[in-house]
């Protein structure tokens, strides 16, 4: 009788425990939201009231009109927001019809790596200019200058002087001068790490 009682217990664990597993949520991962034109900073906006975590480059640039010089703060990828949580989490922002599709995202590490550097870049107050993606270059890192630490690759197209901080899936990259002599070449393969 007791061996039945503790056969039924170990049971009911086991179905317990399967039930826990089947209802945990999906661990968050990127996906990058393409919006309507100029609504980037409404959805950023709006995901961070909703506490929603994301990624949005914004650089600022500075427009003279009639003898005023003000600055103006731009998204670096116009019409993409970088959302990192579950893709359920966005519908409710798409009531409003400010998102033109959600982009999954299929190499999570890659993009985190891409969006990482860049997140560095901006934080050091490093100015950079988006580059049409280049299909050939050495992945390396700065060793040396104020960008030390940053990985990119190098765009040999142009000029061997020319570090590029790729993102690949929409086309586009940023690109900043510097020394060749501060370059340092590293494993191709991008190391997985947090979201920034």
């Amino acid at each position: 009788m007791i061996q039945n009682n503790q056969h039924t217990n170990t049971a009911s664990a086991y179905k317990h425990i399967s039930t826990c597993i089947a209802a945990a949520p999906p661990a968050p991962q990127w996906f990058v939201l393409h919006t309507r034109s100029r609504q980037e900073k409404v959805v950023a906006a709006d995901l961070t009231a909703r506490r929603i975590r994301h990624f949005l480059p914004l650089q600022e640039e500075r427009h003279g009109h009639r003898g005023r010089n003000r600055p103006i703060t731009r998204p670096i990828y116009p019409g993409y927001v970088f959302l990192f949580g579950a893709q359920e989490a966005v519908y409710p922002i798409d009531r409003n019809r400010r998102l033109v599709r959600i982009i999954p995202v299929v190499d999570q590490a890659r993009l985190t790596w891409e969006l990482t550097n860049l997140q560095q870049l901006l934080e050091r107050g490093i100015r950079v200019e988006r580059h049409a993606t280049v299909d050939r270059g050495v992945r390396v890192e700065m060793h040396a200058g104020p960008l030390q630490g940053i990985q990119g690759v190098v765009e040999n197209v142009v000029s061997p002087r020319r570090l590029v901080l790729q993102v690949e899936m929409l086309g586009q990259a940023t690109a900043v001068e510097v020394d060749a002599s501060d370059l340092t070449p590293i494993d191709p393969s991008p190391s997985k790490s947090e979201a920034p």
